[in-house]
């Protein structure tokens, strides 16, 4: 049942692209959804381009939210005619229909039985996770019947090679698939990411072929990558490899607890890959264990664990948890990582910030480190528009401290701003911008494509007029915002029965749905939260009232 209803929407993927590439005429009502935010936009893209003509679009293509979204609006501005086109579109972002009280769900459908032909609908999802609720039957068998869901995934190995050599020939440059390979290994695999990793890449490479050393230049490796390479320069007994790797790490502000969560996965998959050579298994096998998406990792896995004993592979296991165990049970408030926020330690000269500041990447937040003494939230890049529960849990910081996006100057900067407004709520956020200097960081060995600096290349003073100008609140006395709120512990989850004890993830779980935060949260990424949204006396009135 779930392979054949996963061929269908792969089904419907293909049917959309051939019906653009043939001029086939387009269906009505579409659903988008899936984690490739890249392919998502880029079918958007070509669906306006295909109905909408040039110079109209003011007139035929709308835009619409879900947030503030009615059934009655949505069917007033699909029965309006279009002007000087055959068709309207309209685009709907992360409507939550599953919500709507009977009355709207009602009119939703009958919207969707008698849609004009001339009207096409495209429900997107993006920060509102897609899934059926077969609670709602009537309204389930109508979007079944109308709306044509396509689901854009991260693309098989074989295609990403295949579109990254295309991208890297639109720059005039080549690639080889062994390279386009390890750039996915370091990267990651969705194309939002490797798209700007292509350009960085292709902007500093002198000559025509794309080398791994080009790529190891100025790439930004995704935290499994830099884990392999620490773990393998154990296995070669580099030991000052290895600690270089894993300083780098902690100077880009990476969390311990997490850097150690990645390692102990990167050892269960090396110890898996032992014993597949000692049971005559080959790298099919570890695909599969795996569900890796190409045979590249798998060899790497191989050649790696040739040089290190089944032995050697359980005990680094053994000591990663035993290691993670202590970790969990010493840490204090302000010292979790599932929320990916933490306060930022102040100097002598620091200035304190109430707001939440948000960066791109760990880069900029080292840099922050080193001026204000704030709570630093990092997107990753281009991954927050795949992160719904970042985005879930920057809303509920906006509501609570407020927010301040910094982002960099460049096109990708205002990108990832521009996604950010249209997701939070706009009168909690203040937004900081850096002035348009050109340059390079310290790091890299060529400046980016638009030859500017970003906020990890600012110098303190530049960063702080910038937060001053977007309204940053400062605080001077240190003890100030420390005598706000007193802060919880671990010892008071125990003590109200949040942790440590029977039925304790069940009510952990109610007072996060309570407190609208992500449902993944364990119980120390929850007492990060708590310590950043409340404190001990309003939430103890809290859980009397539960």
């Amino acid at each position: 049942m779930a392979y054949a209803k996963k061929t269908a929407k792969n089904e419907a993927y293909q049917k959309l692209k051939t019906d653009l590439k043939e001029g086939n005429p387009l269906g009505n009502a579409y659903l988008f959804y899936g984690e490739e935010s890249y392919l998502r936009e880029y079918y958007l893209g070509e669906i306006r381009k295909r109905l909408i003509p040039a110079g109209f679009e003011e007139f035929n293509y709308h835009a619409l939210e879900g947030k503030d979204l009615t059934a009655q609006s949505l069917t007033e501005m699909a029965e309006a005619m279009p002007m000087m086109a055959e068709r309207t579109l309209i685009v709907v972002t992360d409507w939550d229909i599953y919500k709507l009280n009977e009355d709207q769900r009602e009119r939703f459908i009958a919207l969707l039985e008698d849609l004009p032909e001339y009207c096409c609908i495209v429900f997107v999802y993006d920060t509102v996770a897609y899934k059926q609720n077969k609670t709602v039957k009537k309204l389930c068998k109508a979007m079944d019947a109308h709306v044509t869901p396509i689901e854009f995934k991260a693309q098989d190995t074989s295609d990403l090679t295949a579109w990254i050599a295309r991208r890297f020939r639109a720059l005039g440059k080549q690639i080889d698939r062994q390279t386009a390979e390890y750039l996915i290994f370091l990267c990651g695999g969705l194309m939002t990411g490797l798209s700007q990793e292509i350009a960085k890449i292709g902007a500093y490479a002198k000559g025509e072929v794309i080398t791994q050393r080009d790529i190891d230049a100025v790439a930004d490796p995704v935290l499994s990558a830099e884990i392999f390479k620490m773990t393998d320069a154990v296995s070669q007994s580099d030991y000052n490899k290895a600690a270089a790797i894993l300083g780098d790490l902690l100077k880009m502000q990476e969390e311990p607890i997490v850097i150690l969560a990645a390692l102990g996965s990167q050892l269960r998959r090396l110890y898996t890959a032992r014993m597949a050579i000692d049971s005559g298994k080959d790298k099919y096998w570890l695909m599969e264990l795996w569900e890796m998406r190409s045979d590249y990792p798998a060899k790497l896995l191989l050649q790696s664990a040739k040089r290190v004993s089944a032995q050697w592979c359980g005990d680094a296991v053994k000591m990663c948890q035993v290691a993670d165990l202590r970790m969990k049970s010493q840490r204090g408030p302000g010292r979790g990582t599932e929320a990916a926020a933490g306060p930022v330690r102040s100097g002598p000269e620091m200035r304190k910030i109430k707001e939440v500041i948000v960066v791109e990447g760990r880069y900029d937040k080292n840099t922050l480190a080193q001026v204000v003494d704030a709570t630093v939230v990092t997107l990753g890049g281009f991954s927050v528009f795949n992160d719904k529960e970042k985005v879930a849990f920057l809303r509920r910081l906006a509501a609570e401290r407020g927010l301040i996006v910094l982002t960099d100057s460049d096109g990708a900067g205002f990108v990832i701003r521009n996604y950010l407004k249209g997701a939070l709520p706009k009168e909690k956020v203040k937004q900081a911008y850096i002035p348009d200097i050109h340059g390079k960081e310290k790091r890299k060995r060529a400046p980016g494509k638009e030859g500017k600096l970003g906020v990890e290349g600012m110098k303190p003073e530049v960063i702080l007029e910038a937060l001053r100008r977007a309204g940053a609140t400062f605080l001077d006395e240190m003890a100030e915002l420390a005598a706000e709120k007193t802060p919880i512990t671990k010892a008071d989850l125990m003590e109200w029965g949040l942790a440590g004890g029977a039925g304790s993830s069940q009510r952990r779980q109610a007072l996060l749905r309570r407190l609208d935060l992500p449902e993944h949260l364990t119980a120390n990424g929850m007492l990060e939260a708590l310590n950043l949204l409340t404190d001990r006396e309003e939430l103890a009135e809290l859980l009397q009232d539960q």
